[in-house]
């Protein structure tokens, strides 16, 4: 699977006549590589095709899928489903397949790829397929159930990435960054693996009978936030003078230089982020404090990410404030 990720061969695959102003589509990814196999009611997301513009000029790409024999039943969904490419850019499109619970158990042909949006006269427009792969998707009626929880050293539940992937065809099923993962899958083998920024910090593989119902745990050493919250400070008439923001992170993974503690703070349609502390996160725990002044009233989300060397590491969910004067 890591291999098939590294290594993008371009394919071209042209389909119908296209005339020397209409640039061929390039298309790519791991989508094709897998055998499919998803139960009634089920889905497998995280599976990727990446479409390349090869030509000189911008070119307009709506996402499409077919499946044969033709069915209603098993649905496509795209991380982005229309967009623009410049000359040479390539953009990477994230998959779900959903099987709904009407769909026959067999075997369908799924195929995916990319179609040029071309403007004619009068503004109207007409899609020219240009690139697609298939893949076999595999409808059963028999189904298991999985759940995979992440804790760290001392038994605590903590946020972490986690995928869970098919065996031997190895597409992810789903995929999860709070720690808990529940799936209905297939019967069949299966490995669950738990990520930090990219680094694997533990796994299990498992086999699944039909009906199952199996739960899992992985111990990881990882980096999160053991506290977070946004506390208004608040006069005698109730108004908002500041936020104070305080917050606690846990660093069991190993030492972090040049890392930055970062502030998102939201307000209706506008965000801003600021850098709350700067330092070497050392193993351990690491308390910081930030005084926070908003300058109008109305509803302030606040979020805290870490980031180190760039890499998002660890985040909190959103604390809300209102603000009145």
């Amino acid at each position: 699977m890591k291999t098939l990720n590294l290594i993008l061969i371009f394919l071209f695959l042209l389909v119908g006549f296209l005339t020397p102003a209409q640039a061929m589509i390039g298309v790519s990814g791991d989508f094709y590589a897998h055998n499919y196999s998803i139960p009634l009611g089920g889905k497998a997301t995280g599976s990727t095709i990446v479409i390349y513009n090869p030509g000189e000029e911008p070119i307009k790409v709506r996402m499409h899928y077919e499946v044969r024999p033709k069915t209603p039943f098993i649905t496509v969904h795209f991380s982005e489903s229309e967009f623009e490419l410049m000359p040479k850019e390539s953009k990477n499109i994230y998959l779900t397949i959903e099987v709904s619970n009407e769909t026959v158990p067999g075997i369908y042909d799924l195929t995916i790829g990319g179609e040029e949006i071309v403007t004619l006269e009068g503004n109207m427009s007409k899609a020219i397929p240009s690139a697609a792969l298939h893949a076999p998707v595999h409808v059963v009626g028999d189904s298991s159930f999985v759940t995979v929880n992440t804790v760290d050293r001392y038994g605590n539940m903590v946020p972490c990435e986690i995928r869970l992937i098919s065996l031997p065809s190895e597409y992810i099923i789903n995929k999860t960054y709070t720690g808990v993962l529940t799936a209905k899958v297939a019967p069949g083998n299966y490995i669950a693996e738990a990520y930090l920024a990219g680094t694997l910090l533990n796994s299990t593989q498992f086999s699944l009978k039909p009906k199952e119902n199996l739960t899992t745990t992985l111990t990881v050493d990882t980096v999160y936030f053991t506290y977070f919250d946004a506390i208004p400070a608040v006069d005698k008439k109730g108004r908002v003078g500041y936020i104070y923001i305080v917050g606690v992170v846990r660093n069991l993974f190993k030492p972090l230089p040049n890392t930055t503690i970062v502030l998102k703070v939201t307000h209706g349609n506008e965000s801003e982020e600021i850098d709350v502390i700067s330092l070497y996160l050392a193993k351990g725990d690491t308390e910081f404090k930030y005084n926070y002044i908003p300058l109008d009233e109305g509803i302030y989300d606040f979020q805290l990410l870490l980031y180190s060397d760039g890499k998002l590491y660890a985040f909190t969910s959103k604390k809300s404030v209102e603000v009145r004067r």
